[in-house]
């Protein structure tokens, strides 16, 4: 096999707490994660180097700063293959989001070097590379309903009833770094992250107005738009709307296809549903990374 074609998916968080600033200047989280079927198209051809096009996103970089760029390098480094890949992008995850896009990408790449390469190293392996590149990488690996603790490396698997869920993203980007700086954690309201995660294995789901991310009102400063989007989702139907990661995308949460249809023309919205195994077509044991 000499190139691979697959879907990088986002990920949405159901809620997100943070604990604590460690030494090393990261923080510990304890947030729940969960694949949808928005996903980048990336596809990877067995090559001499490491190259990589973007199309669907001027912004994204076609560099070494790019997250599935480097994705490819650290698992050259770490596996000492001379080999390389060449990277295609096509973006339809927007970026600086709070929706995993970069990550995903780089998940992808990790994925389809490990074949590429004939490394066959397992799931476990490739997300310790993957952590070094971003926190979300080992759940993007993983996919499906994830509770995420640690720097979000920490994962616990589960099986959620399906969802339909609409995003809408201002057009502002905001800084993690910033906003987890501005975090002020001992005087944090904590969401109950055990119930949610309970909840969401209940076929009713859980109670929806436990939902909460701790970074949300202070992103709601930087980007008011926020707060009105959320708003709209609720007057929409919504049986939940929430702002996934760092934002500033707000989800919400509606009891089928056609609501969610609705609501998405009506506030200029994608419609995306939430995945059970982390690919479309099923990937409990491990081979199969959405595969186009």
């Amino acid at each position: 096999m000499h190139d691979l074609q697959l879907l990088a998916h986002a990920k949405i968080n159901w809620s997100l707490d943070v604990l604590s600033r460690r030494p090393d200047g990261y923080h510990d989280i304890d947030t729940i994660m969960q694949s949808i079927t928005l996903a980048d198209k990336v596809s990877c051809e067995l090559a001499d180097g490491i190259h990589i096009t973007v199309t669907g996103d001027d912004s994204i970089p076609e560099t070494e700063e790019n997250l599935a760029c480097r994705a490819a390098l650290a698992l050259q480094t770490e596996s000492g293959v001379q080999l390389g890949v060449n990277i295609a992008l096509e973006k339809h995850i927007p970026s600086a989001a709070g929706l995993g896009g970069g990550s995903a990408d780089a998940a992808a790449v990790l994925w389809a070097c490990n074949d590429l390469w004939d490394l066959h190293w397992p799931m476990e392996r490739l997300q310790e590379v993957g952590v070094r590149i971003g926190a979300d990488v080992p759940f993007c690996l993983q996919g499906g309903l994830c509770r995420a603790t640690g720097i979000g490396e920490r994962l616990e698997a589960g099986t959620s009833p399906h969802h339909w869920l609409v995003l809408c993203k201002p057009n502002a980007a905001v800084s993690t770094a910033a906003i987890y700086n501005a975090l002020e954690v001992a005087t944090l309201c904590h969401p109950d992250i055990d119930a949610i995660w309970y909840g969401l294995h209940q076929p009713l789901g859980p109670d929806w107005t436990l939902l909460d991310n701790i970074m949300m009102p202070i992103v709601a400063a930087m980007v008011p738009e926020i707060l009105a989007l959320r708003a709209q989702l609720l007057a929409l139907g919504a049986w939940a709307a929430m702002m996934s990661g760092s934002g500033p995308t707000m989800f919400g949460v509606f009891e089928g296809q056609r609501e969610a249809r609705q609501a998405a023309l009506a506030i200029d919205g994608i419609v995306t549903e939430t995945i059970s195994m982390g690919v479309e077509t099923g990937r409990d044991d491990g081979h199969e990374f959405g595969a186009i």
